[in-house]
C-alpha cells in the first residue's frame, strides 16, 4: 500500500481551481480571486502546512516563532499571545496577579483560536460564555453569576496582549477587540454616621439593638478592641487613600514607601522610588481631624507598656539602671540587632510586629520578647479588609431587636 502523500497542491481541470489535499480526506478548494496561479497555490498551501504545525504545539508553552509566521494572525495562537504577554508581566508587582486570573479565564475559550478568530461575534460570543458562569467570594456559600463588566476587563487583557505581541512583530492585521459598555458608576462614601459606628465597632463595641423612640443604636463592649483597625479607618476616611498605600505608610521617610511629616503636616502617599501606575498617589495636607490622632499614635508607638509603666526594656545591658527613667532613648545609640524593634522603638526596623511592612499600623502585642517580633503577614489588607466591608453591609443594616423602656421586645 502506498504511503500518504501529505499536504500537496491539486488542480481540478474540471473547475479550473487549485485545491489543498492533506491525509484524512482533507480537501480545502482556493478561491479563483486569491490563487490564480501555481504561485500563489503554493503560498495558500505553505500556510496551511505552517498551520498544522503550530495547532501541534501546547498552547501556553512559549515557543520561538519565524518572523513570517509570528506577524501573521491566521498562524498566531491566542494562547501564545496570552503566553508571551504573561510573560512579559512577570515582573509587574501591581497586576501580575489580576493578569494571571485573566489569562487563566481567557483560555478557557480562546485556547484553541488564533488572531484571526478575534472579531466581533467571538467578542460576543465570550461575553455570553462568561455570564453563564458563576463565582463566589472567599467564604460565601451562595454563588453569583459572573458580570458582563468582569467580561469586558478580562478583554482588556486580550486586547492589551495583543497590542504587546504587535508592538514585537509587527502583526500584517492587528484584530480589534469588542467589549460590552460601561456602566454607569454607583459613587459611594461612608458618612460621618457610619465612620462613627464603625470605628465603635472596630474598638470592640457591638451593635445588640435600637431604640425605637431616639432611633440611635445601644451598645455592648465585648472588650475586644482592634487598634490597628481602628487606625485604618481613622486613615481612610480622613485621607482618601486607597488600602495598598495606607499598609506602605510610615512615620519616617524612605524611598519605597509613604510617610507622614508631622513638621509640615504633610502626606506623603507613595515614596520617590516605588515603580509608578496610572494611580493617583499624590501628596496631601493632613487632616485638622486626623493630626491629633497622628501624634497620640506617634507618641504611644515610641514606647510600650507593661502594667501601666512605661518601660524601655527588661534586663538590657546597654541601656543599664541610669536609663530606666528616662522616657526617651535615641535608637542610634543603643541598637541591638537581636531586638531591632521593641527595644530601641524603631518603627522601620525589620520584625516590628504590625502587617508585616514595617508600617504604624500596630498589632495589639506590646511583647518585648524575641517569639513577639514575628510579622504578621498581610493583616489589615485581606482580614482588616473583609471585616470593614462586612461592618459596613451590617451597620446599614438595622438590628433586628429593639429596646423599649430598658427592656428588649
Amino acid at each position: 500500500m502506498p504511503a500518504a502523500r501529505g499536504a500537496h497542491l491539486y488542480y481540478d481541470k474540471s473547475r479550473e481551481q487549485w485545491q489543498i489535499r492533506d491525509s484524512g480526506g482533507y480537501v480545502k478548494r482556493l478561491p479563483r480571486a486569491s490563487a490564480s496561479c501555481r504561485e500563489d497555490a503554493e503560498k495558500a498551501l505553505a500556510v496551511h502546512i505552517a498551520t498544522r504545525r503550530t495547532s501541534s504545539v501546547p498552547s501556553p508553552v512559549l515557543v520561538q516563532l519565524d518572523e513570517e509566521i509570528a506577524s501573521n494572525p491566521k498562524l498566531v495562537s491566542v494562547a501564545q499571545v496570552l503566553a508571551f504577554y504573561g510573560h512579559s508581566k512577570r515582573n509587574d508587582a501591581g497586576n501580575r496577579e489580576f493578569i494571571g486570573i485573566h489569562i487563566e479565564h481567557l483560555l478557557g475559550y480562546w485556547g484553541d483560536k488564533v488572531l484571526a478568530q478575534v472579531k466581533r461575534s467571538t467578542c460576543e460570543g465570550y461575553v455570553e460564555w462568561r455570564c453563564a458562569q458563576t463565582w463566589a467570594p472567599p467564604g460565601a456559600k451562595i454563588k453569583k453569576p459572573v458580570s458582563d463588566q468582569t467580561a469586558a476587563r478580562e478583554l482588556n487583557t486580550l486586547s492589551a496582549a495583543i497590542g504587546v505581541w504587535h508592538r514585537e512583530h509587527m502583526l500584517t492585521a492587528v484584530p480589534v477587540v469588542t467589549r460590552p459598555g460601561k456602566r454607569m458608576k454607583t459613587p459611594d462614601w461612608l458618612t460621618e454616621i457610619e465612620y462613627e459606628r464603625l470605628t465603635r465597632c472596630a474598638m470592640g463595641d457591638r451593635w445588640v439593638a435600637s431604640d425605637v423612640a431616639t432611633r440611635q443604636p445601644i451598645w455592648e463592649n465585648n472588650k475586644r478592641p482592634q487598634e490597628h483597625l481602628a487606625r485604618f479607618i481613622h486613615i481612610a476616611f480622613f485621607q482618601g487613600s486607597r488600602h495598598g498605600g495606607i499598609l506602605r505608610q510610615r512615620w519616617s521617610r524612605g524611598d519605597m514607601h509613604g510617610y507622614f511629616d508631622m513638621t509640615t503636616r504633610t502626606c506623603h502617599r507613595s515614596g520617590p522610588g516605588e515603580p509608578k501606575t496610572r494611580k493617583r498617589e499624590t501628596a496631601c495636607r493632613i487632616h485638622d481631624r486626623l493630626f491629633p490622632m497622628l501624634e497620640e499614635w506617634r507618641q504611644a508607638d515610641r514606647k510600650k507598656h507593661r502594667s501601666d509603666r512605661p518601660i524601655l526594656c527588661d534586663g538590657c545591658a546597654p541601656c543599664g539602671p541610669r536609663s530606666q527613667g528616662r522616657r526617651w532613648i535615641d535608637a542610634r545609640d543603643h541598637a541591638d540587632p537581636s531586638y531591632p524593634a521593641a527595644h530601641t522603638g524603631d518603627l522601620d526596623a525589620p520584625g516590628w510586629r504590625s502587617n508585616g511592612r514595617g508600617g504604624l499600623l500596630l498589632g495589639d502585642d506590646g511583647s518585648h520578647g524575641r517569639d513577639h517580633l514575628r510579622p504578621l503577614p498581610r493583616r489589615v489588607s485581606e482580614e482588616g479588609c473583609r471585616i470593614v466591608i462586612g461592618l459596613v453591609r451590617m451597620l446599614r443594616i438595622a438590628p433586628v431587636s429593639v429596646r423599649i423602656d430598658g427592656h428588649d421586645r
